[in-house]
């Protein structure tokens, strides 16, 4: 191969590569629409209007922080947050990122170059920003994103970044549904939890299901654990446990069956005695309204019958 074609496939890709770090470099977080390699020059243009200035359509961008996994916060230092940036138009935009509302300096943070997926009429990109477990450990981040289709910034902000990995001793509740009971635990961390169902402390139970830890908005994990209670032989007054095992803590939830049939005797001999009361109270009733009428109806014959007697005296003396 001719010496000459090397040299100048050589000088081409340095030329490229030159040329794409000018293009990141043009001003921090900010990027040319195109550069163009023109023989040996590499040459970076930018719209001369404002695409608000041309009519153009302006899309507002989408920003969201992706929460680093719980291996990255254990593994890696330092380690970085993802700020996705997408769906804005046109492809001019400005990123940055704060740290308790104080603007972090460029060298902090990278941005990416603009690109369209195929298809698409609008632009994404991604910032990431670098922070160590070590020197930043309650700190709250906000990437900032500048862009001509909104005059307010818009901004995604992630707070408690080491509450996965930071221990956080669990709180637990119990309650009892149709057939089983469901121990739900909540706010803790690390991920790794025991969850176990006995019954009166001593005998293992085993037809329980647990879901996998759920991390929240928070950074911390819930988790539940249900008990299906359908082959289970829970006579009266027998307790069963739900017992949390997280890190160095162990925290137990006890339910114990109620004697339902003494207190469903109890609730029947209360009814019995309010239905006999009422019965007794609706007799007497009866009885006063009987003789009442009765004695009015008494009183009403006799009146009558001395009236008429009275009358047909008198017509006989005439």
């Amino acid at each position: 191969m001719n010496s000459s074609y090397i040299k100048h496939d050589t000088f081409f890709l340095h030329t490229i590569y030159w040329c794409v770090l000018f293009a990141i470099s043009l001003s921090p977080g900010f990027f040319s629409d195109s550069c163009v390699i023109s023989g040996s020059c590499c040459v970076c243009s930018r719209a001369a209007t404002r695409a608000s200035e041309q009519g153009t359509e302006l899309y507002p961008p989408t920003v969201k922080i992706t929460q680093p996994t719980v291996d990255e916060l254990s593994i890696s230092d330092p380690f970085a947050i993802i700020c996705h940036v997408s769906g804005f138009f046109p492809s001019d935009i400005r990123v940055y990122w704060k740290e308790e509302d104080q603007r972090l300096p460029p060298t902090h943070f990278t941005n990416s170059p603009t690109w369209k997926y195929t298809g698409s009429s609008t632009y994404s990109m991604i910032s990431r920003l670098n922070i160590s477990k070590i020197k930043n450990k309650e700190s709250t981040y906000s990437c900032v994103v500048r862009h001509e289709s909104s005059e307010t910034p818009l901004q995604s902000t992630i707070t408690d970044v080491f509450a996965s990995v930071t221990h956080n001793r669990p709180s637990a509740t119990l309650l009892q549904g149709s057939g089983e009971l469901v121990c739900l635990v909540f706010g803790f961390s690390p991920a790794t939890i025991i969850i176990t169902w006995f019954l009166d402390d001593t005998k293992g139970l085993l037809d329980y299901n647990t879901s996998e830890p759920h991390r929240g908005p928070d950074g911390k994990f819930n988790i539940q654990s249900r008990l299906n209670l359908s082959r289970i032989t829970w006579l009266p007054g027998a307790n069963i446990t739900c017992r949390v095992t997280h890190a160095n803590s162990t925290l137990s939830l006890d339910v114990s069956k109620p004697d339902s049939l003494k207190d469903c005797n109890f609730f029947d001999d209360i009814m019995h005695v309010e239905v006999n009361q009422d019965t007794g109270v609706e007799s007497w009733y009866f009885a006063f309204t009987f003789l009442v009428l009765f004695l009015t109806s008494f009183i009403y014959g006799v009146s009558a019958t001395m009236i008429k007697v009275r009358n047909n005296g008198t017509r006989m003396l005439f």
